[in-house]
This record gives C-alpha cells, structure tokens and sequence, in this order.
C-alpha cells in the first residue's frame, strides 16, 4: 500500500538521515523562473583562512521564514561528504576543510536537505565532479536498513540560469523506487522524485535536495523551482567578494 502524505515525509526525513552523508540530489521539459534577486558581485578569492570559510559555511544556511519552520529537524556540521550518488565519493570528499548540513521540513517547502562545504580551492572544481558522477550512471542500488532495497534512476538534468556571483552549478533528478523487504507481505514498492543541485562561489559549495508533495518527478521539479534561488541568495550573501 502507499504510504500516506505525512508518512511518506517522515519516511523521507529518515531514509536521508541514513543513507545520506551529511549530507543525497537530473533537464526539465520546461526551465523554472530565473531568479529574480539583484546581481551581486563577482566570486571571491578561493584563498582563505580556515576561520573565514568556517564563518562563511555556518552564515549561508536557509531562512526559517523562506522555509516555514521554527528550526531544521536535523542539523550537524564538520567535515563531510557530500551527498553520495552512483555509490561513488568524489574526489574533493577527502579536501572538505568544513561542511553545515540542514533538513528542513515546514509549510512553504515540504522538505529540503541543504548543505555548504568548504575546499581549499575553487569549488567549481567540486560541481564538475559531481556532474561527472551523477552521468557516469544511469541507475543504481542501494541497501535501505529495515527497508528493503531502493533502486535510483537518473532522470534528467535540470537547466537553470544562476543568480549572478555563482561560479559554477549543476541540477538532476532522480527517481528512488524502493521494495521493501521479504518480510513486510502485502506491502508495495515507494516511489518517490527528488531534485538535487549544486552550485559555488569561491572556494564554497552548497548543495540542495528536494522531494515534491506528489510522487511526481513534476511535483519534484516545481519544489526545487523556489528552494534553488533562496539557497544561491544565502550563498552569495555569506561569502563575500574579493
């Protein structure tokens, strides 16, 4: 049977809590809005302290307002991964100087997983390795703890335009079908859309991942439209021009 609405959510929150580097986001028949905040600068310098890149990442979280929620369900920082896609790290895992992770569920987005690391050099470099990663596949497998196995299926790049002071972005969705194990009789496979993207200033990458009301890879399209200029906004305005 398909889970229900708050369920399927709570499903949600828990399977990237667990299958999720802190942090897990392919072109949309139609791109979304271009954002209409004002240009900024151009990037900063990808040269700087431990201490200001650390500042930098913890300033560049989400609104609680733009979200609909008094607080993330979910936060830790540190160094990290980034969210893992093909079963693959990407070679810039082993360089994150710093990273935050938030997981957001309110009433004007639904859910977003969002982080920002920090690297010791440009982090365009990071979005092309995960470019490369998310098309060096087209499905893979992953084992789901007490929940059975989870197949996940590329399904297209999504095309956006950047707000101005963003040096390097990438967007796709991905489609999770996952079987729950022998043991649940008379349960059904779950379906569920996600759209992630990543993008950077300087030597700063953010990342987000959404899921849509509907089990839709339109209802995920259309969650990520709004989330993807609030989290380049927060980027560009934490980390400043050289």
């Amino acid at each position: 049977m398909r889970l229900g609405p708050c369920a399927a959510l709570v499903a949600i929150v828990l399977g990237i809590a667990a299958c999720t580097s802190p942090p897990h986001p392919r072109t949309a028949p139609t791109p979304p809005p271009v954002s209409a905040f004002s240009p900024a600068p151009e990037s900063p310098s990808p040269t700087s302290s431990t201490a200001q890149v650390t500042a930098w990442v913890d300033a560049a979280t989400l609104s609680p307002l733009t979200i609909g929620a008094p607080q993330p369900v979910q936060e830790t920082h540190g160094p990290a991964d980034v969210f893992t896609d093909c079963n693959k790290k990407i070679a810039a895992d082993a360089t994150v100087v710093y990273a935050h992770h938030w997981i957001w569920v309110g009433n004007k987005v639904p859910f977003v997983d969002h982080a920002v690391f920090a690297y010791p050099g440009p982090a365009a470099q990071v979005v092309k390795q995960i470019k490369a990663r998310a098309n060096s596949c087209k499905s893979y497998q992953r084992n789901e703890l007490g929940a059975g196995k989870t197949t996940v299926q590329f399904v297209a790049a999504y095309a956006f335009r950047p707000l101005a002071g963003i040096d390097g972005w990438y967007a796709f969705c991905e489609k999770d079908t996952t079987v729950p194990p022998a043991s649940q009789k008379g349960q059904v496979a779950n379906v569920s859309y996600f759209c992630m993207a990543a993008f950077s200033r300087g030597n700063v990458l953010a990342t987000v991942r959404v899921s849509g009301e509907q089990p839709t890879i339109a209802s995920a399209r259309a969650a990520l439209a709004p989330v993807l200029p609030l989290g380049e906004k927060a980027l560009v305005d934490a980390v400043p021009t050289r």
